[in-house]
């Protein structure tokens, strides 16, 4: 019986001393949870000293916008004894694909240079003490990035977010073969991946491809809902094919095409910018750039064309299709100012009306002895 009252003993004092130690450690560790940003938000809401005087929205980025992608980002900053702001930092950034089939968030940083600049704009009556206005530090704000309302608007591109954010990061790199291999498998399920491919085969100069994949793209069947980004999109695809096209020397092809620019629903509305060029100018109403156009199917386009050009070794040519020109240089050593007046006045009179390209006047063979681009732009 003394054994084991002395056991019991021993037990006891070992247990109580192990209560002792963990009641010295957890108050020595100070292990003290950190209020997370959202429970910090609410607080500042409950007890905030200042008062919001603006109320500011932030611009959309882009590419989010192109890619369907909401979220929002969380910025701390001091505002200031003015009510300014100051010393923005972005503390969380979180993105989530709104068009998948099950919501996520995620970290990213998608919104925040958007974010900061927004924050520069945010005013405040600043918070009190006796009487005279006070800084105050580390105020939390979040912007929230929402496409649309209950209604949301549908992505430019109809593929998921993230294999477009991927193979559009390839691209970007140069990447080509492995945003080539991905496009292709997501293509069959995804028409508008179409519009990345041509892309990708306009970079890797395989020009017949990039025309096809282009073409398609165009041919979807999209619900615009007044979506002016897509037509950007078509505006760029349409600008590619043309290039194309001319490059293989398919003038054929850029007339046929001509339709297909009304059925993406481009207007081009005329524009009276001038130039001393012979190039007839539109505005493109999607994007509000300026656009012009050089015609020699439809008429002859050097009829309104007053140029000449002089090169640095004194030679005045009067038309860049031509080789006729005249020798200023050799005039004015001649017959010094009046001589070289006369020599002008004399070249004028020999500019032609109109160059109609016919390049074999003088022999089957014949062609201008020079490119334009040495004359001089």
């Amino acid at each position: 019986m003394a054994q084991t009252g002395m056991k019991l003993t021993k037990m006891r004092s070992k247990f109580f001393l192990y209560h002792i130690f963990l009641l010295l450690f957890i108050t020595s560790g100070k292990v003290i949870a950190e209020p997370s940003l959202e429970a910090k938000l609410k607080m500042q809401r409950d007890n905030q000293a200042y008062t919001p005087l603006q109320v500011v929205q932030p611009r959309y980025p882009s590419k989010a916008q192109r890619k369907g992608t909401e979220g929002y980002a969380i910025v701390s900053f001091t505002i200031t004894k003015k009510g300014t702001t100051e010393n923005a930092l972005v503390v969380e950034g979180k993105c989530g694909d709104i068009y998948g089939e099950k919501a996520y968030m995620t970290d990213c940083t998608d919104f925040n240079a958007s974010s900061l600049k927004a924050t520069k704009k945010l005013r405040y009556r600043p918070a009190e003490v006796n009487g005279s206005p006070v800084k105050v530090d580390n105020v939390l704000y979040r912007f929230r990035y929402e496409m649309g309302g209950e209604k949301k608007t549908k992505p430019i591109l109809n593929i998921p977010s993230r294999d477009l954010y991927v193979i559009e990061s390839w691209i970007s790199s140069k990447k080509l073969d492995k945003a080539e291999k991905k496009s292709l498998g997501l293509v069959a399920s995804y028409e508008d991946v179409n519009f990345l491919l041509g892309k990708i085969y306009a970079l890797k100069n395989q020009d017949a491809l990039a025309i096809e994949h282009f073409n398609r793209f165009l041919n979807v069947n999209y619900d615009y809902e007044g979506n002016n980004l897509r037509h950007t999109l078509e505006i760029s695809a349409v600008a590619i094919i043309v290039e194309k096209l001319f490059k293989v020397e398919d003038y054929s092809g850029i007339i046929r095409l001509a339709p297909r620019i009304n059925n993406s629903r481009i207007i081009l509305t005329d524009n009276n910018f001038q130039t001393p060029g012979p190039a007839r100018y539109v505005t493109v109403e999607e994007t509000g750039r300026r656009l012009g156009f050089i015609t020699p199917l439809t008429h002859n386009f050097c009829e309104s064309c007053n140029r000449v050009r002089v090169t640095c070794t004194g030679q005045l040519y009067m038309c860049l299709g031509q080789d006729d020109n005249a020798d200023l240089a050799k005039a004015l050593r001649n017959d010094g100012e009046d001589g070289l007046r006369d020599a002008i006045i004399e070249a004028i009179g020999r500019k032609p009306k109109g160059h109609d390209f016919v390049i074999s006047r003088r022999a089957p063979n014949a062609a201008v002895a020079r490119h334009m681009n040495v004359t001089g732009g």
